[in-house]
């Protein structure tokens, strides 16, 4: 009988594999000339809108005394002080004329020496929320006694309102005006009377604000990206 020793090397089963089989089909978009495409989305560099907008806390509008060289007196309802800004917010080099604001506030204080009840109502006409309504809103006051202050402090919540930064002219940019209305509560008993001597300071300061969206220019920044130490990029 004879033996051999063979050393050799042969297939033992036999397949193909196409693309197909190697890359998954979200990869893959198939040509009308039966070329295959690769679609490659990948997020090589993330930069999220707070890097690039940072509004800070800012004043809207500073606090201020009565405007009235002589004693007035007002009924219950009357409005005696309408006081119209364009108040001016600070970003940097940015220039923003249009924002949707995700979260934020406008935190608020009042003193008043007036000795009658007041309604102190705060307007933003150029922000407008989810319903097309502009910002309006109020805050009663308590009359003062004689030689002293009444005051009140709280918070308006900025989330979800857009918020047009164009100015009343419509032609600026970083400007919120604001409206201030201050008139005596229809449900005081009697007029009320107020003169230079007295004051009503008023604060109002954005709070904590960040944005979901923002139009305008943002003006010119360098940010480091990659990991190499030695010769980081910048754009």
């Amino acid at each position: 009988m004879i033996r051999w020793n063979i050393e050799g090397i042969a297939p033992i089963a036999y397949g193909e594999l196409s693309i197909y089989d190697i890359l998954p089909d979200s990869v893959l978009i198939s040509e009308i000339d039966s070329s295959v495409s690769m679609n490659l989305d990948l997020n090589l560099f993330k930069l999220d809108l707070d890097s690039l907008v940072g509004i800070p806390d800012t004043s809207l509008l500073d606090t201020f005394a009565l405007p009235f060289p002589f004693p007035i007196t007002a009924s219950p309802g009357q409005v005696f002080i309408n006081e119209p800004e364009d108040n001016t917010i600070n970003i940097g080099g940015a220039e923003l004329t249009y924002v949707e604001v995700k979260s934020g506030s406008i935190d608020y204080t009042l003193k008043s020496t007036i000795q009658g009840k007041i309604i102190y109502e705060y307007q933003i006409p150029f922000a407008i929320d989810a319903n097309g309504n502009s910002f309006s809103q109020l805050v009663y006051v308590a009359g003062a006694l004689p030689g002293s202050t009444a005051s009140a402090s709280g918070s308006f919540d900025l989330s979800g309102y857009s918020i047009n930064l164009s100015g009343s002219s419509g032609n600026s940019f970083n400007i919120i005006p604001t409206n201030v209305n201050i008139k005596v509560d229809p449900t005081n008993p009697t007029d009320v009377s107020a003169s230079n001597q007295d004051t009503v300071y008023i604060t109002n300061e954005l709070s904590n604000i960040k944005v979901n969206y923002a139009k305008g220019y943002f003006g010119n920044q360098n940010f480091m990206i990659g990991t190499r130490k030695d010769k980081p990029n910048s754009f």
